[in-house]
């Protein structure tokens, strides 16, 4: 009965979501769809900046280099893009970098629990569209009520499960608690959100996989030769230079 009620919400979500960006269209006018262009523009500017800038650093000091972790973790990050989802990597996650010379108790630890409490692309999504609707409504949020919104949101987004949409839920709870937007304006953003969802869900399983070496490395758990060799292997060779 669970499962044939959920087919019926998957069949009819389309549906609504078309639905509501049409209300979207009817009520502000085709220039809203500009404005969540630029959204999605900011969004993906503001990840790639992110990914480039404060996990090239981090990388950089760890010894590893960003994008031959990204190559490495590619086949990962493609199912995370596809699904909307970092739960349905974790298990290859877990391997992959337990064959990169990150040791097994930290990756046992840090990956399951970063994708409940590290969630750095949940993060960045939550605090522009909370301000992007804000806006959108014509609310002009002052630094304390901005604070309290970015204070309530850490706390919430504590525990997501890294499901497709989590986030999602995350801001209505947060935009209910303050009080500050109210909630129908998030029918402006819901004809985007799976957009906007590709872009955190990446960064999310990028960032935990860079967490996990930083701890591995902090806690003298990993090993950079073997990090380098794997890294340095043709794709085809990853799985004997993990061996």
């Amino acid at each position: 009965m669970v499962f044939k009620i959920v087919g019926w919400v998957m069949r009819l979500a389309p549906i609504g979501t078309f639905g509501a960006l049409a209300s979207v269209v009817a009520k502000y006018g085709a220039e809203s769809l500009q404005q969540l262009g630029y959204l999605i523009l900011l969004f993906t500017g503001t990840c790639i900046v992110y990914v480039i800038v404060v996990l090239g650093v981090i990388s950089r000091a760890c010894g590893v280099g960003l994008f031959s972790l990204m190559r490495y973790l590619k086949a990962e990050l493609l199912v995370a893009l596809s699904t909307c989802s970092s739960e349905a990597v974790l298990p290859q996650l877990v391997r992959k970098l337990e064959d990169l010379g990150v040791g097994k108790p930290v990756v046992g630890i840090v990956i399951p629990s970063g994708f409940s409490f590290n969630l750095d692309g949940s993060a960045v999504y939550l605090t522009m569209a909370s301000l992007f609707l804000a806006q959108a409504v014509g609310i002009d949020l002052s630094w304390q009520q901005q604070l309290i919104m970015v204070g309530v949101m850490m706390l919430t987004s504590k525990g997501t499960a890294g499901i497709a949409g989590g986030a999602f839920i995350v801001l209505a709870s947060t935009i209910t608690a303050v009080g500050h937007v109210p909630l129908a304006a998030l029918a402006l953003i819901v004809g985007v959100d799976r957009i906007l969802n590709e872009g955190r869900v990446f960064i999310n399983v990028l960032g935990n996989a860079m967490a996990t070496i930083v701890i591995g490395k902090w806690e003298n758990d990993f090993d950079a030769e073997k990090a380098r060799a794997v890294l340095g292997a043709r794709p085809g060779k990853h799985e004997e230079a993990g061996k």
